[in-house]
């Protein structure tokens, strides 16, 4: 490399004026010629710091390549930088093995390349199939979604735009309801349980609750057969239908004079619910609930007459193009546990990284007061829970394999054989410990389970602010009435575990 300099920077920061990345040891770089270039300081300007307390990021520019004979390359994506607000409260980091760790939403996996981004780009999927496999060392087989996150990026050179530009990818690896009947989890290293695979790209690339709902939402859609004319070869709804999903379309509200209204807010873009389409589709509506789909190719600005609408598509339509297959209407499946998973490269993400990502699932997955107002799933970090109607629930929790609990996850290796050893905001179990004990958080503090509860006497539970030295509870334990679970204060202690008293 001969170059390399910043282009396009943006006015999020204060930053040099000398914009090229240096490896002369000079100007902050801290060695010359190891082929690591070093540009900065930048100091973020205050007006760009979040003003709701969540993570957000921000723009340095593009960066150059100069190369030989001058011959140029310039990242197609602007660079930006995560940032955590000033006072943010940091959820503990627990590391589970040498390549693995966790917080109260997140799984951390190391490798040594970037198989999400290489799926991204149209690379490779070998890849990725080892790093599912990797997952699943770890995890419970459990989880109808997986949704992968990127600690970082990669871009091809610039023939390839198209594949640079993904921002989100959605893959059903077990077969849609209209699609057909077939499995194909065991590519993915589930035994029949994963039903759909998604991935984010970097940051607020694709780190949106809009891409992620859009993504979740090709588990069930838009695979209507496109005679129908409703939707598009790529299973996306046409623009100008009233689809009203974030898989396109827009919501049409009807006029007195027989003319539909186009509100452009509600579609691929942003929604407040899933839309009866995306609802029926899942199953979750019956047919006679579903408006008739309707389709106005020549219509033109944000007004639909009767004479523009070339296609009305019912839902009986519909079920009698996809025969034999439909969405099970009877039995609609409404709970649903679904996994975050971050990939680093050849390291573990640190504990500030951590949050930044974890953050952002933490408030996707965020149960709303039953008195807030729907949130708007767009570009914007809210809580997806109640999108796709009240009657669904998203479990987020990572269920760790047995074998992390059978013999005791030691983290402080002081040779102790404990039942349990786990970071407030985790759900841990063990499936083999007798007796049978369970360690949870929730807001109101750790709590241990036994079973059976008489031998809730046989355990004694520690805390730790430091992995090293463990401290038994005295008085904080509540006795709750059925006699079998003990709770301890959230604010106790940031490491809990349980082990048998001596």
């Amino acid at each position: 490399m001969k170059t390399a300099k910043l282009v396009f920077p943006g006015d999020s920061f204060e930053m040099p004026e000398d914009l090229n990345f240096r490896d002369d040891g000079n100007n902050g770089d801290a060695l010359e010629g190891d082929g690591e270039y070093t540009l900065g300081p930048f100091f973020l300007r205050k007006e760009h710091l979040s003003q709701d307390n969540l993570p957000h990021d921000v723009s340095f520019g593009r960066i150059q390549v100069v190369g030989e004979d001058d011959v140029y390359s310039t990242s197609i994506i602007e660079t930006t930088l995560g940032v955590l607000p000033s006072g943010f409260k940091l959820s503990p980091v627990i590391p589970i093995r040498e390549d693995a760790q966790l917080t109260s939403h997140l799984l951390n996996v190391s490798k040594d390349g970037f198989s999400t981004q290489e799926w991204f780009r149209g690379v490779d999927t070998e890849l990725l199939f080892d790093y599912l496999e990797t997952v699943y060392e770890i995890v419970e087989d459990d989880y109808d979604f997986i949704i992968l996150l990127s600690s970082g990026r990669l871009e091809r050179v610039y023939e390839y735009l198209n594949r640079n530009s993904v921002s989100g990818m959605g893959l059903t690896v077990q077969a849609a309801p209209f699609v057909g009947d077939w499995d194909q989890s065991d590519f993915y290293s589930s035994d029949g349980t994963l039903q759909a695979l998604c991935a984010l790209d970097y940051q607020s690339r694709g780190m949106i609750p809009s891409t992620l709902v859009h993504e979740m939402l090709h588990r069930w859609a838009a695979y209507f057969d496109t005679s129908l004319e409703v939707r598009n070869p790529t299973a996306h709804y046409e623009w100008k239908t009233n689809a009203a999903s974030l898989l396109g379309g827009n919501f049409w509200e009807q006029q007195e004079d027989g003319t539909y209204l186009v509100d452009g807010s509600i579609g691929r873009g942003g929604a407040y619910r899933a839309s009866p389409v995306d609802l029926f589709s899942m199953g979750l509506i019956p047919p006679e609930d579903l408006p008739d789909l309707l389709y106005a190719p020549t219509s033109i600005g944000n007004v639909v007459r009767a004479e523009d609408i070339k296609r009305t598509v019912t839902a009986e339509d519909i079920l009698n193009a996809q025969k034999p297959h439909a969405p099970n209407f009877e039995n609609p499946q409404k709970r649903f546990r679904i996994l975050f998973v971050i990939e680093s490269k050849g390291r573990l993400l640190t504990e500030t990284e951590m949050n930044y990502y974890n953050a952002f699932v933490a408030e996707a997955m965020r149960i709303l007061d039953p008195l807030e107002e729907d949130p708007y799933v767009s570009n914007r970090w809210v809580p997806i829970t109640r999108f796709f109607g009240d009657s669904v629930s998203w479990n987020p929790s990572i269920a760790l394999r047995p074998a992390f609990y059978d013999n005791g996850l030691d983290h402080d290796g002081d040779g102790i054989s404990t039942m349990l050893e786990v970071k407030v905001g985790t759900n841990a179990f063990s499936k083999s410990s007798k007796p049978r004990v369970w360690l949870g958080a929730d807001a109101d503090g750790v709590s241990l389970n036994v079973s059976p509860p008489e031998n809730l006497d046989e355990i004694e539970l520690e805390s730790s602010s430091d992995l090293e030295t463990w401290i038994p509870f005295v008085g904080d334990f509540v006795r709750a009435p059925d006699d079998r679970t003990s709770t301890v204060p959230l604010e106790s202690s940031q490491f809990v575990r349980s082990k048998p008293k001596d």
